[in-house]
């Protein structure tokens, strides 16, 4: 299968063989600066994915390096979420190609296309955990996508099984870690991606971006997956990077989210780079406490879970505070209105840097507050002294002072 002659250009006839080890079956698919062609190597008879530049774009120098940095970004991110390429080139016609392996199934923009949504938390769980772990992964490796959206997310489902999640395209993508003799490719004022996905200092330069403008790409998903509808929508281009720089999108929670998965999605469209997650990673790990599940966790196993259901996800504890204690400042109240204190283990002191937290259901104890200037009572368990023996030490002072004025007095007549 050939493309149409109208577009000859862009065509590679069938039953070519490229690079004396691919030949040439069938067209999967064509972009607006590629085409993929279904392919099997000669040798191997391994089913691949060959992709070819368009013929019309081989005399633009940025274009040409785009495509081969593409295949040095996705082999620096060897994980099984993201596509794997096997070989990359130059045809006989000039023309550069990338070879990878060759997936079944449909990009998540079809699926979204069939199922406008909201979709399950454990769908959307399921699907992208894996993703951010490769994102992370890419991250951690000095490899920013820049252009993460549906299209580029391909459900690789071979035989009808259950898909996994890949990885495509990192034709756009930002390479921070420069190999020695290569140069970046992003120009000054240049703008990748799509407006949709796109963070807000993406849509002002290409070149002022890092980890965090993914962050932002998969919160947009992550909001259009779980509401079923996108955070930011306008009737033009212009009026859609307006609304990116400067609207702020319906809270999730008003909209079925649970509280926890809202508070991150929100995170990851904050405006500014600095209040978002710093990268895949921390985002990820979020995520996972949001969700109730461990920070290596790639799928979120409940059965019944689904984002659109307060009780799918446990909501968070509330925070309680001890109650307040008001007393008098006289010594004699203090011991009264301090509670026992608890028995604690010997050698051992309750709160202490380093001791265990108290168990789930443990009562929770109010402060010791010791006012000031108030000597602290010897023991907060001593009985209270009966009002009689104050009276003692009075009346023995009284006496004593009777007696001394009497003696002094019977002196005095005598002479």
């Amino acid at each position: 299968m050939t493309l149409p002659a109208r577009d000859p250009k862009r065509s590679v006839p069938q039953g070519v063989v490229i690079g004396g080890r691919y030949g040439i079956e069938a067209l999967l698919g064509e972009g607006s600066s590629s085409t993929v062609f279904r392919a099997t190597h000669v040798g191997t008879g391994r089913a691949v994915a060959v992709k070819f530049l368009h013929a019309s774009l081989l005399n633009d120098p940025i274009a040409v390096k785009r495509f081969a940095r593409e295949a040095r970004a996705a082999s620096r991110v060897q994980h099984p979420n993201v596509v794997d390429v096997l070989d990359a080139g130059i045809a006989e016609s000039g023309r550069p190609y990338l070879v990878t392996e060759l997936l079944e199934g449909e990009t998540l923009a079809a699926a979204l296309k069939s199922r406008p949504g909201p979709w399950s938390v454990q769908e959307v769980a399921s699907l992208l955990l894996p993703l951010l772990e490769a994102l992370a992964l890419a991250h951690e490796g000095g490899v920013i996508h820049r252009d993460v959206k549906p299209e580029n997310i391909f459900l690789h489902a071979p035989r009808g099984g259950r898909p996994t999640p890949k990885l495509l395209d990192f034709g756009v993508s930002k390479i921070l870690r420069q190999e020695p003799g290569r140069t970046l490719l992003t120009i000054p004022g240049e703008v990748f991606g799509t407006p949709l996905y796109m963070s807000p200092e993406q849509a002002l330069s290409a070149r002022d971006t890092d980890a965090r403008t993914d962050v932002w790409s998969v919160g947009v998903l992550l909001y259009r997956m779980l509401v079923g509808k996108m955070p930011f929508e306008a009737p033009t281009v212009g009026a859609l990077l307006q609304a990116v720089h400067h609207a702020l999108p319906t809270s999730p929670t008003s909209l079925g989210v649970h509280p926890a998965v809202s508070a991150v999605i929100l995170q990851c469209l904050a405006k500014l780079p600095s209040e978002r997650f710093l990268d895949a990673r921390v985002l990820k790990n979020a995520l996972c406490a949001a969700l109730g599940l461990p920070p290596g966790a790639t799928a979120l196993e409940s059965p019944g879970a689904n984002a659109l259901h307060i009780a799918s996800v446990p909501p968070p504890a509330p925070t309680m505070r001890p109650p307040r204690l008001v007393f008098s400042l006289a010594p004699q109240s203090l011991a009264s209105l301090l509670p026992e204190p608890p028995p604690e283990a010997p050698g051992v002191l309750q709160g202490a840097p380093g001791s265990a937290p108290p168990g789930p259901g443990a009562a929770l104890l109010p402060p010791r507050v010791i006012p000031s200037r108030v000597a602290p009572p010897t023991s907060l368990s001593a009985p209270k002294a009966p009002p009689w023996r104050t009276l003692v030490p009075v009346v023995a002072f009284v006496a004593v002072t009777f007696a001394g004025v009497g003696g002094l007095v019977g002196a005095l007549l005598a002479r």
